[in-house]
């Protein structure tokens, strides 16, 4: 090698440690993916609950990763779908757990899991007859959810509810005909929506925050047309930010991760294309920010891209990704 072309010893030695880090790095996400089908992922102060199936029962559970990484099934009934769960917190400071599912009349009922008490319980006020509850999330002893008619499968309300409380629940979000609620998550900064709008050709989702005691903004909204379909996932808050997952259009190359910084006055919007795990081919089907500690990484839910995996669930997987992992730039502000 001619001697103009020598690389110094010092940047070999650099090159070959970046290279090495690199692959560690590679390494030790490949050996904390958590492989599927696993959807619906929710964190809290290091804890991580994801819904799991059987592929022998066709049966889903609930799986709990604690922060050392061990991992175990809690100790309640299956679920026919894969459930809605969230963990929160009630007005002690106390984390559960707050999911629906089918009672033995086949009504969508909301419940509460007790991980210290190793309990699950019926959420008793906030069940209307003849409706069905779904979608919900706690924080800090206030339950929100979607409620609507059994026969119906959009439209209703999202409603707040305290539990332990003597008064009813109280609507905050009444939905339009043909909406429905993707997913929803409440933090002590305000309640956030993600939602689906559906008419003859015509689909439309949108993020939408009520921040403390205002009213609803709109984040975001994409609409497609009949040939096409838009993506987006459930909202996942980590203090003023609110997360979720999306695309706005079905032939984007890969599917973003939004970021909306909240205030009393202002939206900043910013958006950011995560690393990919080992797959090439992997997508993104939602991300799960820590509502209490900063430091936790995301937990990504990915499916493999393609026609043969088209409900995008039949190996969905989940891995962790450093917050500094993801590069957002400048958010615009406003819409």
């Amino acid at each position: 090698m001619p001697p103009s072309m020598r690389i110094p010893a010092r940047c070999l030695l650099l090159l070959a440690f970046a290279i090495s880090a690199a692959l560690t790095a590679a390494a030790s996400v490949q050996a904390q993916t958590i492989s599927g089908p696993v959807l619906n992922p929710s964190q809290l102060d290091g804890r991580l609950v994801y819904a799991s199936l059987d592929r022998t029962t066709g049966s889903w559970s609930l799986q709990q990763r604690r922060a050392d990484g061990v991992t175990a099934p809690l100790p309640v009934a299956g679920f026919a779908q894969a459930p809605d769960a969230d963990w929160g917190t009630l007005r002690d400071g106390t984390q559960v757990l707050v999911y629906s599912r089918d009672d033995s009349r086949g009504r969508s009922r909301l419940f509460l899991y007790d991980p210290a008490a190793q309990q699950e319980a019926v959420i008793a006020g906030s069940h209307d007859d003849g409706r069905e509850e779904l979608q919900p999330t706690l924080w800090n002893g206030t339950l929100g959810f979607w409620r609507r008619d059994r026969d119906a499968v959009d439209d209703g309300e999202y409603r707040l509810f305290t539990l332990g409380s003597d008064r009813p629940s109280r609507t905050v979000k009444r939905l339009r005909a043909g909406q429905s609620v993707l997913g929803a998550d409440l933090n002590g900064r305000g309640l956030a929506l993600t939602a689906l709008w559906r008419r003859v050709g015509f689909r439309e989702v949108s993020v939408q925050v009520k921040h403390y005691n205002q009213g609803f903004r709109t984040v975001l909204t994409a609409a497609s047309g009949e040939l096409s379909s838009v993506f987006l996932g459930e909202p996942s808050w980590r203090g003023n930010h609110v997360y979720w997952a999306f695309a706005r259009r079905a032939d984007a190359p890969r599917r973003q991760i939004g970021r909306a910084y909240i205030t009393q006055r202002a939206t900043e919007i910013s958006t950011a294309t995560p690393p990919r795990p080992s797959d090439a081919r992997a997508d993104i089907l939602g991300v799960a920010a820590d509502n209490s500690d900063p430091a936790s990484p995301f937990w990504v839910n990915t499916f493999t891209a393609g026609e043969e995996n088209e409900d995008q669930q039949s190996d969905a997987s989940l891995y962790p990704l450093a917050v500094g992992a993801v590069r957002f730039p400048e958010p615009a502000v406003g819409l």
